[in-house]
């Protein structure tokens, strides 16, 4: 990964050379990670190949939703990116089902595959992917998936339907992770058709409240750089908390519906102290129960054994209210982290992976 990084760097490459079929090299990445060096590098996310085929096309095509997921992230539209067709008329969502039929077909799923094809699937979702839209040969993703289960392309055929079509012809095991996917595409089919730039209403600005941000986010290669600042340490580590969070979903989209409470420490140092607080913040808003907070209130802070207590006040995770909006943070990282404190304020920089 270096070694490309510095290709780039110092040997002055074109992140956007072609072949003969005008695919560039991000048409090709299979990592996240490559994707953040080519962009970087200047590489252009969003060109299509001589059969109208862009990168999210060739990602869909080869189940890498977490590079669908960091493509989009970077478009002022993504709901005409993850409609674009080629020139078949095959959006992203006919060649990610198509890669989800082959692998129910020939037995190939497994549940890291499952854990991918959700991953893919939620990122259309989160993008208004439409699956009713049709090729050139009059089928929408959602006729694929029917026609392959025998069933009719029509209204008739409810998820009910095919549900018990998958049942039918697997077994138990096999049936409980088409079945995940199918549910999250259907969620996709029931999402309403919203416009990405949809004028604020007098309900959905009730929804939305001011928040005080004592944060920022800097760029940094390949990553985002999170500076925060509080009269405190103990304010510091909360606003750099807020701000990853931020990150992910606009803390205007989050309200305090319920409770929760995560603790850490002792640590031995500093920074594993703000790096073991904020993993605790990170891993219940990417896992069960994806809790999303937008307040934080300290319950404990002990500086000097470096450990605390606090509570989370916000709400779980809606793909309908909170999704499309920001970029999935992966992990904290030591990396450049630094904590600076004097008399009047603290100050944080701490580098999280997306």
């Amino acid at each position: 990964m270096t070694k490309l990084r510095i290709l780039f760097e110092n040997l002055n490459l074109d992140p956007n050379v072609q072949d003969e079929n005008k695919n560039n090299p991000i048409h090709f990445i299979q990592t996240v990670e490559i994707g953040k060096i080519l962009r970087m590098a200047g590489a252009k996310l969003f060109l299509a190949n001589l059969s109208g085929q862009t990168p999210i096309h060739s990602a869909s095509s080869k189940n890498k939703g977490r590079i669908v997921s960091y493509i989009l992230s970077f478009s002022n539209d993504p709901k005409s990116e993850i409609n674009w067709p080629d020139s078949n008329g095959d959006s992203p969502f006919h060649y990610a089902v198509r890669y989800f039929l082959n692998a129910i077909d020939t037995e190939l799923i497994d549940e890291n595959d499952l854990e991918q094809l959700k991953i893919m699937f939620q990122s259309f979702l989160f993008a208004s992917a439409n699956p009713e839209m049709k090729n050139k040969n009059g089928e929408s993703p959602r006729d694929l998936i029917l026609k392959y289960f025998g069933l009719q392309s029509s209204i008739e055929a409810s998820e009910e339907d095919l549900l018990d079509a998958v049942y039918d012809r697997y077994s138990t095991t096999e049936a409980k992770m088409i079945d995940c996917i199918i549910s999250t595409i259907f969620e996709i089919q029931k999402k309403p058709e919203v416009e990405m730039n949809e004028p604020e209403t007098a309900s959905n600005a009730q929804e939305e409240t001011s928040v005080e941000r004592c944060f920022e986010h800097l760029d940094h290669t390949a990553d985002i750089q999170i500076h925060s600042w509080g009269e405190k340490l103990d304010q510091a580590f909360i606003n750099a908390a807020l701000g990853m969070i931020d990150y992910m979903v606009p803390l205007e989209r989050i309200s305090i519906k319920k409770e929760l409470v995560v603790e850490c420490g002792p640590c031995q140092s500093q920074n594993e102290f703000l790096f073991n607080f904020m993993q605790e913040v990170l891993y219940v808003s990417a896992c069960d129960p994806y809790f999303l907070p937008v307040e934080i209130e300290m319950i404990l802070f002990d500086v000097t054994n470096r450990k605390m207590r606090c509570k989370l006040k916000g709400e779980e995770f809606n793909l309908k209210k909170h999704g499309g909006y920001g970029t999935e943070v992966k992990a904290i990282t030591y990396s450049a982290m630094r904590i600076e404190q004097d008399e009047h304020q603290c100050n944080i920089w701490v580098i999280v992976d997306i």
